[in-house]
């Protein structure tokens, strides 16, 4: 059914949390927004969008703000390559997909540069596009011009991602997803939102298709 395989990047394909957290932390000093602590986390993880913006004062209409956030976020991230690494099995997964013939894909909110070095330092290549989500809800219309662009049907891509965002993103526009539980957000939340499929470990994903 599937002909394009689509990941989100951090969560997902690698643990970046703790370089994510740190970054944050930082920018969110300098530009007077609320840290995030352990305990914070543990919150955000069982917390609505909405709750979410107000746990990090972030004024959810300040667009201007949340670009600059970012931005920031991006250019800073560089900093944290060395530090960042895939999830156990997800190389073999990329791989295994690809010899089954899928396409595959990253879209994720981080920039493309960033996930295109950090491939290139780890030696992998994938047979798909990477591309840049802009925005916290910007993966909607990066799905949506991937599908105009490749000429696709929406029943012809899955996306697998780690947060809520994901599939609410993914439930709006109809396309479906696979929401994996070792990222951001706990099982439990992303259960609830609705999924097509859950995932507890990579090779999971196989089963999926293969079923």
């Amino acid at each position: 059914m599937y002909k394009h395989i689509i990941f989100d990047f951090d969560g997902t394909l690698v643990d970046s949390l703790r370089a994510a957290l740190e970054i944050y932390n930082r920018l969110a000093e300098e530009m007077g927004l609320n840290p995030v602590t352990s305990d914070d986390y543990r919150r955000l993880q069982q917390a609505s969008m909405k709750e979410r913006f107000k746990i990090m004062g972030i004024p959810r209409y300040r667009i201007g703000l949340i670009r600059k956030l970012f931005h920031q976020f991006h250019e800073r991230y560089q900093e944290h390559l060395g530090a960042i690494h895939l999830w156990g099995g997800i190389k073999e997964l990329l791989a295994r997909l690809e010899e089954l013939g899928y396409t595959v894909s990253v879209i994720t909110s981080n920039s493309a540069e960033n996930v295109a070095r950090f491939f290139t330092k780890r030696g992998i290549v994938i047979n798909g596009a990477i591309r840049s989500a802009h925005g916290v809800f910007g993966k909607r219309q990066a799905l949506q011009k991937y599908l105009r662009d490749q000429r696709l049907k929406k029943h012809a891509i899955l996306y697998v991602g780690d947060e809520l965002r994901d599939v609410i993103t993914c439930r709006k526009a109809r396309i479906d997803i696979a929401a994996v539980t070792w990222g951001f957000d706990q099982k439990a939340t992303l259960e609830a939102a609705g999924p097509r499929y859950v995932l507890d470990h990579p090779a999971q994903l196989l089963e999926f298709l293969d079923g």
